[in-house]
């Protein structure tokens, strides 16, 4: 933080607020259908992060967010497409029928073929980063990229049962899942797989959590659960004899899992109780993908596109500190509160507000904010990690200004000075994202207020 020189006559003033934002007593997850704009089944999707993800129709259809979902722009593929793996907003990896794979480094307004090898209908795929990935298919198909795709190469599964999904730890470690309860696993980059079959019944959906976790799930409400790597799994109960078709797992404890029929289950106990949640459609779900314990997306049938939320009862708390020398023939600056409000904007919105008492007459500050992912109670503008806006207001909460924008390292955003002797209100205004009402992004937003009081 900088300090600015004391002046002859003025004081200089400096504080930080740490705006913490948790949830007590849980709310429950809400599931909200997404426009898509499309009728054709949604084989695949990749989130990213709460703004951004991808999807697959079963044609040469990809759908493509930045928005939450509020919008889906369409992109096309050259094949028909089964599955997709995002790296980031810019890069990701398609594949499909007769060997399809395809490639976007530029947020897909190109795709590019790449030549896997195979005829083989490829089922899945998963990305490391950029240049490392793998995908799977019918027959026991295996292939891996080192070079972002410019080669793959076939790595030997041991089986000629169709593998339907695959998912990379890092570029050593992955797990692939398929028929007959086919379960392989790697830890050297697929030199060899190990095969871990269950041969209960066949598999589809495989979500790793680090070397020694994952879930897997399959017919008949089938779900698996291992945390030694897979030397065994354990079935859970699901609470459903639906077939389950994928799931997505956030942390060791934390999953989504998605079916038939709409079917839509979570844990948050590690598989000892999976809930089931309400996604208010019969069609049946395809793949999900988790961006944390709050926010995914889930695609199926009928182009549904489902996105969930946690309109989470807010709590809040504003801490201060900081040094205040006061000439006192010129005028004073005193807290006169700091706690949380509601804006009355609904439920997930929440608002802190600090209010200082002026009779200096002239207040200047210069603000430096950073923080990712919230949104302006006022304009309702989704913020990306470059939209975090910071409001004030004079007298009887007037008009709000946005001073402007940042990320990262603190800046000067801008100056204001309130006009005359009266109450000054710096607010903060935020309402969460990730569906509305929803929440997404940092918990904490840290903003670093520098007086210099004329």
């Amino acid at each position: 933080m900088k300090i600015k020189s004391l002046l002859a006559t003025g004081f200089v003033f400096y504080l930080i607020l740490m705006i913490g934002f948790n949830q007590s007593a849980q709310a429950a997850i809400v599931w909200s259908a997404q426009t898509s704009g499309t009728i054709s089944t949604l084989n695949g999707v990749s989130a990213v992060d709460a703004n951004t993800a991808w999807a697959v129709t079963d044609g040469v259809t990809i759908l493509y967010t930045t928005d939450g979902g509020t919008t889906w722009s369409v992109q096309s593929a050259s094949g028909n497409l089964i599955g997709v793996s995002a790296v980031d907003a810019n890069t990701a990896w398609v594949v499909g029928f007769t060997g399809t794979i395809e490639y976007t480094t530029n947020a897909g307004a190109t795709w590019t073929a790449q030549s896997s090898g195979t005829s083989n209908n490829l089922n899945g795929v998963s990305a490391v980063d950029a240049n490392t990935a793998w995908a799977v298919g019918d027959a026991g198909t295996i292939r891996y990229t080192t070079n972002a795709g410019i080669t793959w190469t076939t790595q030997t599964s041991g089986t000629g049962n169709h593998l339907r999904e695959v998912s990379a730890v890092d570029a050593n470690t992955a797990w692939v899942v398929g028929h007959s309860g086919t379960i392989l696993y790697t830890t050297d980059a697929g030199a060899t797989w190990s095969d871990q079959t269950t041969g209960i019944l066949t598999l589809v959906g495989i979500s790793a959590v680090d070397a020694n976790t994952a879930w897997a799930v399959g017919g008949s409400g089938t779900i698996l659960y291992t945390t030694d790597a897979g030397a065994t799994w354990n079935t859970q109960t699901s609470g459903t004899a639906q077939s389950l078709f994928d799931v997505s797992a956030v942390d060791s404890n934390t999953a989504w899992a998605v079916g038939n029929l709409g079917i839509i289950l979570y844990t948050t106990d590690a598989g000892t109780t999976w809930t089931a949640q309400t996604s208010g459609t019969s069609n049946a779900l395809i793949e999900v993908s988790a961006v944390d314990a709050n926010i995914a997306w889930a695609v199926g049938s009928n182009g549904t596109i489902l996105k969930s939320s946690n309109p989470a009862t807010l709590a809040g708390s504003v801490t201060i500190s900081g040094v205040c020398e006061v000439d006192l023939a010129s005028g004073t600056l005193a807290f006169v509160s700091g706690d949380p409000i509601s804006n009355g904007a609904g439920v997930g919105t929440g608002e802190i507000s600090e209010v200082l008492s002026n009779t200096l007459g002239n207040l200047q500050s210069d603000i430096g904010v950073f923080g990712t992912d919230w949104t302006d109670g006022g304009a309702l503008t989704i913020m990306d990690g470059s939209h975090t806006v910071v409001s004030t207001s004079t007298g009887a909460f007037g008009t709000k200004t946005a001073l402007s924008t940042s990320s990262g390292t603190p800046t000067d955003l801008g100056q204001i000075t309130p006009q005359g002797t009266v109450t000054s209100y710096w607010d903060v205004e935020i309402v969460m994202d990730g569906g509305n009402p929803g929440y997404s992004g940092a918990t904490v937003q840290t903003i670093t207020v520098d007086f210099s009081c004329i």
